[in-house]
């Protein structure tokens, strides 16, 4: 396909669902996209529809030129074209990554965290926050429990609305020998001022424990203020097991559970999401993966938790039966018409990668929902993160690894819109096999240890672009009037924040 300096790229992915609303006409397209210049390497970890910035959405990445490695956003329209795409040179690194972003409900622009090598050469997680143009606004960099061990943040939310515009991340601390890892959660102030910081250790039995995703959830008081953590955890005999961990508003753990079925096979989640609707309210849904280790077998592990608590209520295995790996990343609920019960819509991978892939599980049994399901590109995608588009669409991103324009390009953005049917004209059909499965929990120690240290830093941005098409909207069903042309973020010089 050609790439233009303003265009984009589309494909699909399905996902059989009938949800609540059906969207106007002005959201009806859908697409396939791709980002990034000819010759570094881009990739998309993170993606968030947008509103209080204007309609389209945001997606996070990194970008690798070189022995340069720079966080990275993409922002784009309703039609997938390319508005802005700025990478970040972070307190002057030339190290860092983009993990996880999201939208300030306040309009203030974004929030992204991930690592960035800062200070000498380990990596400390940072939080980054820009307009709604990408120029930054304030960067914080976090110190680290041990001087000498690597951090990342990997994910990132804003606070309940109640309890003011702070901002949540969830990443991981890793030992200098990589034999010991360790999670880490901390709070911000709306101007990036750290609140707290907590480093979680799981002691001689667990010998690490990761941390990858969150939400806030109902808490005992019936306040939306407990944080749930999705992860793993990894037994002195090196048995993975998959991690619910619940604190309170101060990170003090209230409780945590890890699954496994005790039998060489490893489990762990990369997903979670707060689940809001009747019948299910205060629960929590997790995705991910169990893996056996002697032939490198995977397949989509799912599990819903209690309210409140760490209980597990229901869990499922899905596997595809022309394969040996498919794994899930992430998860939102979705609400269905048809009937009494939700829909998680989960992003997940098949192969190493081969197609990224949008599945429909009924919350109540999580098995399949009625429908077919779709993969979605041309065999070197995969599909690591999800949000709802509209109430009955879903956006979708990750990383391609073809090159499609043929000018040496080894890795874009990818970046998935769907129509109502969850679906574009290049979804590939499918049909999972599905069962559900009782992993036993083991309840799970953690000692908190707050860090203090944090600095504020300048962050330099530098434009960056280039897209096209591989899936095309329907010019029928575009949103709006003509593409506006691309623009690149401005380089602006260094901000003291």
């Amino acid at each position: 396909m050609e790439r233009s300096s303003c265009g984009s790229r589309r494909c699909a992915l399905a996902l059989a669902i009938s949800l609540l609303l059906a969207a106007p006409l002005a959201q009806a397209q859908n697409f396939e996209a791709y980002y990034g210049d000819p010759e570094p390497a881009d990739s998309g970890w993170d993606v968030k529809a947008t509103r209080a910035c204007g309609p389209g959405s945001i997606t996070v990445g990194t970008r690798q030129a070189g022995d340069t490695q720079l966080a990275q956003l993409s922002r784009a329209d309703d039609n997938g074209n390319l508005i802005w795409q700025a990478a970040y040179y972070i307190g002057g690194s030339k190290r860092s990554r983009g993990e996880a972003v999201i939208e300030l409900s306040s309009g203030r622009g974004f929030a992204i965290t991930g690592a960035v090598q800062y200070g000498g050469s380990t990596d400390r997680i940072y939080v980054l926050q820009v307009d709604c143009e990408g120029r930054p606004a304030w960067t914080s960099v976090l110190g680290n429990r041990v001087e000498g061990q690597n951090a990342v943040g990997l994910d990132l939310i804003e606070s309940a609305p109640d309890r003011g515009e702070t901002l949540y991340l969830v990443g991981e601390e890793i030992s200098r020998d990589a034999r010991r890892k360790f999670g880490r959660i901390a709070r911000l102030d709306a101007g990036g001022g750290l609140l707290w910081n907590q480093f979680y250790d799981g002691g001689s039995r667990w010998p690490e424990v990761r941390l990858r995703a969150l939400a806030q959830n109902v808490a005992a008081t019936g306040l939306a203020d407990d944080l749930v953590v999705a992860g793993n955890t990894t037994n002195g005999a090196g048995l993975m097991g998959a991690l619910l961990l619940r604190t309170d508003i101060s990170g003090t753990p209230v409780c945590a559970s890890t699954l496994n079925n005790a039998d060489k096979q490893h489990a762990l989640f990369h997903g979670i999401t707060a689940l809001r609707a009747p019948g299910y309210f205060g629960q929590s849904a997790l995705v991910g993966l169990q893996s056996n280790p002697a032939d490198g077998a995977t397949q989509v592990y799912l599990a819903r938790f209690e309210p409140v608590g760490c209980k597990v209520l229901a869990q499922a295995f899905w596997s595809d039966p022309k394969t040996t790996s498919i794994r899930a990343y992430d998860v939102v609920e979705a609400l269905d018409r048809s009937s009494d019960d939700s829909i998680l819509a989960i992003a997940a991978t098949r192969g190493v990668p081969e197609f990224g892939a949008a599945l429909g599980a009924r919350t109540s049994s999580l098995l399949p929902a009625t429908g077919s399901m779709n993969y979605f590109g041309a065999g070197r995608e995969m599909l690591v993160s999800i949000d709802l588009k509209a109430p009955d669409r879903l956006l979708l991103a990750g990383s391609t690894f073809i090159d499609r324009d043929a000018g040496a390009d080894p890795q874009d953005v990818y970046l998935v819109q769907t129509d109502p049917a969850g679906a574009t004209t290049c979804a590939i059909p499918w049909q999972p096999k599905a069962q559900r499965v009782a992993y036993p929990p083991q309840n799970v120690s953690l000692k908190p240890i707050l860090i203090d240290a944090y600095e504020r830093v300048g962050t330099e941005p530098v434009g960056t672009g280039g897209q096209g098409y591989a899936c095309k909207p329907d010019p029928k069903r575009l949103a709006g009037a003509a593409a506006p042309a691309c623009a690149r973020a401005p380089a602006a010089k260094k901000t003291a924040s």
